[in-house]
């Protein structure tokens, strides 16, 4: 597996993941999604942000990882997915460890995310590399966890 960032090219290609995603965790990528996804690749052309993809032998995405500069100055964790099948081989701690990277060399000291109740995957992941639960910090209507990591 190849962690790359996301090509102007492939970013057709990183939506319907996402979207493909979503379907899976039987979610609807509905409007506000779209939204998000808009704000983060405005953030990654604005250099306030990344999208990274994690591409196959065949070029094919298994996964992606994104982070992005928030108001408050720290930096947002976002739409870390591995496909199913790829599952339970290490692609998602290293998809994080790329972006925790990320964020630490560009001088961040806040890393914060969101997720749900119901991903059992994700809050393990966040909650073993030192993420604590916080409140609300993004108003996501469909969060219902929320997490800060120092990484200073």
């Amino acid at each position: 597996m190849l962690i790359k960032i996301i090509a102007d090219k492939e970013v057709k290609a990183y939506l319907a993941f996402v979207e493909a995603c979503f379907k899976v965790l039987g979610w609807e990528y509905g409007d506000y999604d779209k939204k998000e996804d808009e704000k983060i690749l405005a953030a990654a052309r604005d250099g306030k942000g990344v999208v990274w993809g994690m591409f196959d032998d065949n070029e094919r995405l298994a996964g992606t990882v994104a982070v992005r500069e928030l108001s408050d100055g720290s930096a947002e964790l976002k739409r870390l997915y591995v496909l199913p099948k790829e599952q339970g081989k290490g692609y998602g701690g290293m998809l994080f460890k790329t972006a925790y990277d990320w964020a630490l060399n560009n001088a961040y000291t806040l890393l914060k995310a969101d997720t749900t109740t119901d991903r059992y995957a994700s809050i393990h992941l966040l909650e073993g590399h030192g993420f604590k639960r916080t409140d609300d910090y993004n108003g996501n209507p469909f969060a219902e966890l929320f997490y800060s990591l120092d990484i200073k």
